[in-house]
């Protein structure tokens, strides 16, 4: 996690096609954590282990003074996110060989 504030990030965002991460972290979960991690009708809120990692990793970042924003994009934009995300993620990359990798710069 530090890696990020070392190499002078200030804000991360995450852009996804999935509606339930982007609402579940930017709106719901204070209200789950106010309900005791229960959804209105009274079920428990499915996957909250992975919810409170989540929010555990948003607030690490905070602290850091780094931003963590969620933006809900069109499923055609995030066709390619997967096979990207992991190949950056395998190479180890640093803030600006990863902006070079997300720009396509091949950093000549």
């Amino acid at each position: 996690m530090s890696d990020w504030v070392d190499e002078g990030w200030k804000r991360v965002t995450v852009a996804s096609n999935s509606a339930e991460l982007v609402y579940g972290i930017t709106c719901g979960i204070a209200t789950w954590q106010e309900r005791r991690w229960r959804e209105r009708n009274g079920y428990a809120i499915e996957n909250r282990e992975l919810w409170e990692k989540l929010l555990f990793l948003v607030n690490e970042l905070a602290s850091q003074g780094v931003e963590a924003r969620f933006w809900l994009i069109d499923r055609k934009l995030n066709k390619d996110s997967r096979v990207q995300a992991r190949k950056a993620q395998r190479q180890g990359l640093s803030k600006k060989a990863y902006t070079r990798f997300v720009n396509n710069d091949p950093g000549r």
